[in-house]
């Protein structure tokens, strides 16, 4: 019956199999993974998110209610794997993957519920001509299942791992990686130190990407300059990011306003891009402007740390008391860049 949806079950290393094992252990590559390991092993599969009591009977699922701790879900596990005649099927990934490159790391409750561990390695391949992935990463049950119905054939091989018990003075963690190491050995994968949660919080970055532009706008966007050939202001740019690069060049007049706007786009500060440009680790060419001759720099150095940074009187109006404050702060700007490149020799 399988054959005729194109679904193809083999199975490997029957003789590792052990009905007495509670607990089933295994990786996950496409949703459809629990009802093709149910047909080989009958077992039920824990989940927490609620389904009506129909669909919980016809797809052999086990709630287990979010709402209780830790704790009450081992013991209500645990008696459960000590009362039902059927394993339960656990897959500490808890998310899917492709099956090619590595693991994810394990949640530990399967492992440390006290029963003996059956790994079950799941691989899926498709005939290579038609170039069919196996599942992207924002697949869903539908696509899945569609694409199972649509290619040619698709082949499920259930790798059966000997049983694995705890060892003696073995911590939970220590054990679930022992699983991880050996059912990553069988399947030819990586050990990597990705969980579930870097895979929600990649998905969540990934829909946060403006949408793709169609093959002409991708010509256009090649035949394009380098950005940094792009002058600043043929660019759309907030005021406000204008405004902080006017500042900062204002005080460094010599430093390209590209140059400005890469570094303040990452730190959103003025202060902090001047200190960035004048400590060296913000690279740019040098641009020429013609200015006055002003001299030997340490004189104006001298000059300036011989000004006074008071006020000489409080304003009764607003807006004056705002501007010299304004002129304040570029004056002590301009005299700590000077200080700074006296002490380094610089000037």
């Amino acid at each position: 019956m399988l054959g005729v949806t194109g679904l193809i079950l083999t199975t490997d290393g029957d003789e590792n199999y052990d009905a007495h094992a509670r607990i089933l252990v295994s990786n996950h590559t496409l949703f459809l993974d629990h009802i093709i390991t149910d047909i080989l092993i009958p077992h039920f599969m824990p989940i927490s998110r609620p389904v009506t009591p129909f669909f919980e009977w016809l797809l052999s699922l086990k709630m287990l209610p979010r709402e209780k701790s830790k704790e009450e879900i081992k013991t209500l596990v645990k008696s459960f794997c000590d009362e039902s005649t059927f394993p339960l099927l656990f897959y500490p990934e808890q998310a899917t993957t492709n099956g090619k490159v590595g693991l994810l790391k394990f949640n530990v409750l399967p492992f440390d519920i006290g029963h003996l561990i059956q790994p079950v390695g799941i691989t899926v391949s498709r005939p290579t001509v038609f170039n069919i992935n196996i599942t992207v990463i924002q697949s869903s049950w539908m696509c899945d299942l569609l694409w199972c119905l649509f290619a040619p054939y698709t082949v499920y091989t259930l790798r059966f791992l000997p049983v694995t018990e705890k060892k003696e003075n073995e911590s939970t963690v220590e054990f679930s990686e022992r699983v991880r190491f050996n059912l990553s050995k069988s399947l030819n994968l990586k050990l990597t130190d990705f969980t579930r949660s870097d895979k929600t919080d990649y998905l969540k970055r990934k829909q946060l990407l403006p949408p793709s532009q169609n093959a002409q706008s991708a010509e256009k966007k090649a035949d394009k300059k380098p950005q940094s050939e792009v002058r600043v202001e043929e660019q759309p740019m907030d005021p406000n990011l204008q405004r902080m690069i006017e500042q900062v060049q204002a005080v460094l007049p010599h430093v390209p306003a590209a140059a400005i706007k890469k570094d303040i786009e990452v730190t959103c500060d003025v202060d902090v891009t001047i200190t960035n440009i004048l400590e060296g680790r913000v690279p740019f060419a040098e641009e020429k402007k013609s200015s006055p001759n002003i001299g030997d720099g340490h004189h104006i150095a001298n000059d300036i740390s011989q000004v006074t940074f008071k006020a000489e009187s409080f304003s009764k109006n607003v807006k004056e008391r705002h501007l010299s404050l304004e002129e304040r702060k570029a004056l002590m700007l301009e005299s700590a860049r000077l200080k700074y490149k006296q002490k380094h020799n610089l000037l």
